[in-house]
């Protein structure tokens, strides 16, 4: 799933209201708005600079090449990025 800006957005409003025990109005979404974009731009950003992505061995995978090298699975533990 790729990192969505404007639903981290919404989830945030609803923390906010979550934890008012009240539902925002449209103007105080709109007030705020600007400070919740940005909180999820950072996170967002956070996430992609620090996170790691650590895969098994024995996940299946399918590769291009000949017929020999076209199935297998991962032999060693894999870490990637998020990008």
């Amino acid at each position: 799933m790729a990192l969505n800006k404007d639903i981290l957005v919404l989830e945030i409003v609803s923390l906010f209201e979550t934890k008012r025990g009240t539902v925002l109005s449209t103007q105080q979404k709109l007030d705020i708005n600007p400070l919740i974009e940005s909180i999820a731009e950072a996170v967002i950003s956070h996430i992609i600079a620090n996170g790691v992505v650590t895969v098994a061995s024995g996940i299946a995978v399918a590769t291009t090449g000949t017929a020999a090298a076209q199935a297998g699975t991962t032999t060693g533990p894999g870490v990637g990025s998020i990008a």
